[in-house]
């Protein structure tokens, strides 16, 4: 599965493009601010209908206009399947797959599995729960089908109950209407996301195993204690909840937690091991995702030589790449990448200037300097 072509119109600063991918690697590289980044959005909206940078439409609009199109051709299974997105400020999105109107951006999300790696995302495991919640989420939603619609449930039943919990005056009899769908679904979408932990942390441990340069632990957090089910914990926590009008304990705290001795790894490790432990975490959703279903999703991977050296980074393309994975990854300068291109005949490379994105060939300038 992979992109196989991408139009796009009106995103960020980038000008028109229309350009055709290497099914392995597509490295694009340009200087800061000239669209790389606004390149990797386009495909972001290609695969779940918004940018990974932000949900919001009007930031990834071009300034002073009120709408923008994404459209890619996608090969699954031999097959190619045609995705249109249309964003436009005020109206959200409209989608087309194979000339068919589709409601729910999920589609797009089961399509074309993607996962984009950013700075941010180094501060995976010195960063709030929210992010690594986030991710092992992406892996549950493929896996589990279910979880998606027990989630909007719960979401949507948390939200009630935050709602109450502000309101002055408010009742327990009230408080307790909303507890039967907020247990219920988030007891569902718990019990979905410790199978797919399991199954994520085993494969992060075996990773481990075959470059083990130092300890590490990696355990599910539900997000409230294991010795209470999630109505008992509501309960006995009303009087807290309501003096700060907030649902203190739920799936909402789930959390990935990661030790090393019986420490937390963002106070031992240093900023080298810190990484290892974030491309593997990577790297094991990818594995995950592929044991599945038997395909790798599509990796985004922004500004890679700021993150990492150039052995260690080699070292991770081929890991992704072993996989099966379609990689697109941005960079400043194309030299970063000399070792690899050398290697790797099937890769592409796109030079992006002032918003404008060209193809370049290995007999280029750009390749002999």
């Amino acid at each position: 599965m992979y992109i196989k072509r991408l139009q796009v119109n009106n995103i960020r600063n980038l000008k028109p493009v229309d350009v055709r991918f290497s099914e392995s690697v597509n490295l694009i590289y340009g200087l800061n601010g000239s669209g790389k980044t606004s390149f990797l959005e386009s495909l972001s909206v290609l695969s779940s209908g918004k940018s990974f940078r932000s949900h919001l439409s009007t930031p990834i609009i071009a300034r002073d206009l009120k709408s923008a199109t994404v459209f890619g051709e996608v090969d699954i299974k031999g097959a190619t399947h045609r995705v249109g997105v249309e964003k436009t400020i005020g109206k959200g999105s409209f989608i087309r797959v194979d000339q068919k109107t589709v409601t729910n951006n999920s589609v797009l999300a089961r399509m074309v599995p993607m996962l984009a790696i950013d700075n941010q995302s180094f501060e995976l495991v010195t960063g709030g729960s929210k992010f690594r919640r986030k991710l092992l989420d992406w892996l549950v939603f493929h896996v589990k089908h279910g979880f998606h619609s027990d989630w909007l449930t719960f979401r949507e039943s948390l939200k009630q109950r935050n709602a109450q919990l502000k309101t002055k005056g408010i009742s327990k009899r009230e408080l307790a209407a909303w507890l039967p769908q907020l247990v219920s679904s988030g007891e569902a979408i718990t019990e979905q996301r410790i199978e797919c932990a399991d199954f994520l942390i085993n494969t992060i441990n075996a990773l481990f195993e075959v470059e083990k340069d130092f300890n590490l632990t990696t355990e599910f957090d539900r997000g409230w204690s294991i010795e209470k089910s999630l109505e008992e914990v509501l309960n006995d926590n009303l009087e807290i909840d309501l003096r700060y009008q907030n649902t203190r304990k739920g799936p909402h705290r789930a959390d990935i937690l990661f030790t090393t001795d019986k420490k937390k790894v963002s106070e031992v490790l240093s900023r080298g091991q810190l990484k290892s432990v974030v491309c593997r975490f990577y790297l094991a959703l990818c594995q995950c995702f592929k044991e599945s279903f038997g395909v790798a999703p599509i990796l985004l991977i922004d500004d890679l030589p700021s993150e990492l050296d150039q052995e260690r980074a080699q070292i991770l393309i081929n890991q992704f790449l072993s996989l099966g994975s379609q990689l697109f990854i941005t960079g400043v300068e194309l030299n970063y990448f000399d070792s690899f291109l050398k290697q790797n005949k099937h890769a592409k490379v796109f030079h992006v200037k002032h918003g404008t994105i060209s193809e370049e060939t290995f007999g280029s300038e750009s390749f002999t300097a």
